[in-house]
């Protein structure tokens, strides 16, 4: 019998330790939850940072090539803003050559005048 009560005492504290072994476990596995709805928090929470960080890439992007779509408008308005002043300017030259030449014709008439009334005084005398 005294045996009996040694196994029943010894199966006593070894339940004892079991429970309290469970009882470590069941507190493990609870922490352990906790942690990963920790984890899976911070995940999602990373997946909404990453997507609003690729709709800001998106839309930079998308103001870059609106931003160089009206460089190349720019660009053009200011090449044909050039041609038409070197147009201006030949224009300009042109212009300046004509009057020179209007300045030497009219001279030129001048000179022609003089010789007709000197010719004219001439027939007078």
């Amino acid at each position: 019998m005294k045996d009996v009560l040694v196994n029943m005492e010894a199966a006593r504290a070894t339940s004892a330790r079991a429970l309290s072994a469970v009882q470590v476990v069941h507190t493990a596995t609870a922490t352990g939850r906790s942690s990963f709805t920790q984890v899976e928090d911070a995940v999602g929470e990373a997946e909404q940072w990453t997507a609003a960080i690729a709709e800001s890439a998106r839309a930079g992007s998308a103001l870059a090539a609106e931003i160089t779509r009206e460089l190349g408008s720019l660009s053009a308005g200011t090449q044909a803003f050039a041609s038409a002043m070197q147009d201006v300017a030949a224009a300009s030259q042109e212009q300046s050559a004509s009057t020179e030449e209007i300045a030497a014709a009219a001279a030129h008439l001048t000179q022609a005048a003089e010789r007709v009334a000197q010719a004219s005084r001439a027939f007078r005398t």
